[in-house]
């Protein structure tokens, strides 16, 4: 698979799994029946959401990491990435302008949309990881001849 269309997908996958996690987000808070009021409220601020998101990972370089060698080091940028784009909404949250607020996102949903995005960003790149070690494994032991080797120092 090319290069471009292999990122254009992960772009596209995490654009899904932040939306994902902005809707489990409302789901949990509201108890699994969001109000009628609060279903307009969402649908009106899901895209800002999630484009505020991909734009915190997209500048701090989350989408050039390969999925199939993530570490820690990744997970830590992935973290940063999220607490930003977090920082970012509850800034927008609590802050009026001429009277009104500009985003009406329980400080709650907030939270544990920091929290779902981080867990699906970094779940999905750990069972790629996983993934391709299991397939690596796999063809190293078909491989039908061994050779021993002796470490010194």
């Amino acid at each position: 698979m090319p290069r471009a269309l292999r990122r254009s997908f992960q772009i596209a996958l995490d654009v899904l799994l932040l939306s994902v996690a902005y809707w489990l987000a409302f789901l949990i808070r509201f108890e699994f029946t969001i109000p009628q009021g609060w279903l307009d409220n969402i649908l009106m601020s899901w895209p800002y959401v999630v484009a505020v998101e991909l734009g915190t990972l997209i500048v701090l370089g989350v989408p050039k990491f390969s999925w199939r060698y993530v570490s820690l080091r990744e997970t830590t940028r992935i973290a940063g990435a999220v607490a930003v784009s977090s920082a970012i909404l509850v800034v927008a949250r609590a802050t009026r302008f001429a009277g009104f607020e500009v985003v009406l996102i329980p400080f709650g949903v907030l939270c544990a949309n920091f929290f779902f995005a981080f867990v699906v960003l970094v779940g999905v790149r750990t069972t790629r990881r996983i993934y391709g070690e299991a397939v690596s494994r796999r063809q190293r032991g078909h491989e039908k001849e061994t050779v021993p080797v002796l470490l010194v120092g």
